[in-house]
């Protein structure tokens, strides 16, 4: 006869396990405070430039559909200089009269900005291709930032999407994001360039010549 077990170990072996629900809990208040402490630790500025770059992507998207969805000309217009140089885009879409001239740009979105410290960089670095002025530019100058009227030809540059999703320049264009500085001429500078004087992490958006579709690559 085998002897019996002892009540009082019997109890304290049972309250010493964990239940399926209590393991399922712990799991995932570590999965949760994981997602708040690791970023801390280093991950932040890699975070900031995929959060920019997602968003970027998502309104170049927004700026294809619209254009085929409408049969229009849709722009993301990118401001250059001052308050929110290289930062600040939105997307406009443009009204035709019977003639084909463009007569107006119509605000599809409100002024957006890269997270803090992430800017599209600069063409004369070649890190950010500059996007061809759009030939229905002429309209942009109904444009405000912040209540501050815009030059078309000295604050913004636009590429455009037409009526069929391609780019009007017909030409490949490359968007970059990466973690930079800003002077008062609104140039960037690359914070921590690597040895190739290129970003260590950067976010590129690649709209294709043949289908306006974008391609994101990035390090």
């Amino acid at each position: 006869m085998k002897p019996a077990m002892n009540s009082s170990c019997s109890r304290q072996c049972y309250h010493a396990a964990f239940s399926l629900v209590e393991l399922l809990a712990t799991v995932a208040v570590l999965s949760l405070l994981a997602t708040l402490v690791i970023p801390s630790l280093g991950g932040t500025n890699s975070n900031k430039i995929t959060s920019g770059g997602n968003q970027l992507a998502e309104t170049l998207t927004l700026a294809r559909q619209n254009s085929l969805s409408r049969r229009t000309y849709t722009s993301l217009v990118v401001k250059v200089t001052g308050e929110g140089a290289r930062s600040a885009y939105c997307l406009v879409e443009y009204a035709r009269a019977d003639d084909g001239t463009f007569t107006a740009a119509t605000p599809l979105t409100p002024w957006r900005r890269l997270p803090t410290g992430i800017y599209f960089m600069n063409a004369a670095s070649n890190n950010f291709l500059a996007a061809a002025t759009s030939p229905v530019d002429a309209p942009l100058s109904d444009l405000v930032y912040q209540g501050q009227a815009l030059d078309p030809a000295n604050d913004l540059i636009a590429q455009t999407f037409q009526p069929d999703g391609l780019l009007t320049t017909g030409q490949l264009l490359r968007l970059r994001v990466a973690e930079g500085v800003i002077d008062g001429s609104g140039t960037v500078t690359m914070k921590n360039p690597g040895s190739d004087d290129q970003p260590k992490n950067y976010y590129d958006i690649v709209v294709l010549r043949d289908t306006g579709l974008t391609k994101i690559e990035r390090l």
